[in-house]
Parts: C-alpha cells; structure tokens; sequence
C-alpha cells in the first residue's frame, strides 16, 4: 500500500500533524510505503487556468513543487490530506494543491461518466483541527468531498478535532488519536467509510 500524506498546516508538529501522524504510525507498522510532502515548504503556483493540461498534456503544465506530489497521488492507493481550518477552510497552502488537481481530470470531463485520470477506488483521508466545534464548517466537508468524488476516490474517512486552538492542545485530547488509528485500521483492511458527509451538489 502506496501512502502520500500532505500536511496543509504552516505548523510543524501541529494539532493536524499530530493525529495525522497517529494514521500514519499504524499504517507505517503494517508495512505501508509512506510519502510526506509539507506544502509550506514546497515552492509552487496556484492553477493558472490555462487548460493545458487538457490539451496539451495529461498532466499539469506547470514545473515546480507540486510537479512530483502530483504525480504521487496519481501512484497512491490513500491520500491524506491534514489541514487546520482557517477562515472557515482549507489552508491557502491546501487550497492550493487542490486547485492543482483540476489537472486529474479529463478533457471534457463534465460530459462523461468516467471524469478523472486517477485509478478509482483510492482511499482518502482527511485530518481537520479546528478551534471552533466540531458542528460548524459542515459545508466545507461537503465541497471538498465532493471534489475528491469526482476525482474517483472512495467516500472520505474523517479524523477531525474541534476546540483545537493551539499547537499543544492536542496533547489534553487523546481520544482524538485513537480516533485516528482505528481510521487506519478501517483502511488497511479496506473496510467502508463509517462517516456520513452530507451531499453536495454540484449540478
């Protein structure tokens, strides 16, 4: 099992890192090939709108940090993406790299069945801290699980911790890594998301 983690968070060894890392730590044991990749300290561009790589290349155009992270999530079976929230979503960091994703798609793509160039059926996980509880940003889950769908990947295993204000607060809370390795024990044997992200409709 090929893993490519994408820590979204500016903080090293923040609160996302940090449960993350608890995934990552039973996934590692069980022999899984993991890859990490801190988006803050890659150089590289939002989607420059340019449609290249739908015709011209399959793959985005432009060169720089993202250029082998992409390409690792095309090899992946799991993609992990850990972010905090700020202002009421993804980091910019984060954004950023999801942006860049336009390029898995297909030329085309909203008028076929089969939208992506990625292998369907890749797992998908996603790490959120937020300071606020865990009943707000309920729209964010949606837009982005929405995206990763089309993208083909399975529905979305959440590990996610409200009232995280501060880089130590995980610490107080270790429920909440629990939480993450039974996550990863619920992909390593391929078992069916349990969370119930509501639908989001893109039409």
């Amino acid at each position: 099992m090929k893993i490519a983690a994408v820590f979204g968070s500016p903080v090293k060894k923040g609160n996302t890192e940090t449960m993350a890392e608890a995934f990552l730590a039973v996934c590692g044991a069980a022999g899984a090939e993991i890859s990490r990749w801190r988006l803050n300290e890659l150089a590289y561009k939002g989607c420059a709108g340019c449609m290249g790589c739908k015709t011209g290349q399959e793959e985005c155009v432009l060169r720089d940090g993202l250029t082998p992270l992409l390409r690792a999530v095309h090899d992946a079976d799991v993609l992990v993406l850990a972010t905090p929230v700020y202002f009421f979503d993804v980091t910019a960091q984060m954004k950023g790299f999801i942006d860049r994703g336009f390029s898995f798609f297909t030329p085309q793509w909203y008028k076929k069945k089969e939208m992506s160039r990625l292998k369907p059926g890749k797992e998908l996980v996603f790490v959120v801290a937020q300071g606020g509880a865990e009943r707000v940003f309920h729209d964010m889950l949606q837009r982005y699980s929405a995206i990763f769908t089309a993208f083909g990947f399975k529905p979305l295993h959440l590990v996610r911790g409200g009232r995280l204000r501060g880089p130590a607060d995980i610490a107080s809370r270790p429920e909440l890594l629990e939480l993450a390795r039974e996550k990863a024990r619920l992909v390593l044997a391929g078992a069916p998301s349990t969370d119930r992200i509501p639908v989001y409709d893109l039409d």
